[in-house]
C-alpha cells in the first residue's frame, strides 16, 4: 500500500494518541463514565457531568493538548 499524506493536525494527534486513549480509560475504568442503565435523559447527562466534573479534580491527570501550535 502506498503510504497516506497526513496533515500536519493528523500528524500531531497521531503523536498524542496514547494519552488521548489515557484520558478515555481514566474516564471510563477509574471514574466509572460508562454506564448504559440510566432511567432518563436528565439522570444521562447528570452522570457525564459529575464524571468530568469528578475528572477535573483527578491528581494525576495527563494533559491532551499542549499549548505549542501545529508544526
Amino acid at each position: 500500500m502506498k503510504p497516506a499524506i497526513l496533515s500536519p493536525e493528523d500528524k500531531y494527534f497521531l503523536k498524542k494518541r496514547g494519552t488521548i486513549e489515557s484520558i478515555g480509560d481514566i474516564l471510563k475504568n477509574i471514574l466509572l463514565m460508562e454506564h448504559t442503565r440510566h432511567r432518563s435523559i436528565s439522570g444521562f447527562f447528570c452522570h457525564i457531568y459529575s464524571t468530568l466534573a469528578s475528572y477535573t479534580f483527578y491528581e494525576k491527570t495527563p494533559s491532551a493538548l499542549a499549548r505549542e501550535c501545529f508544526s
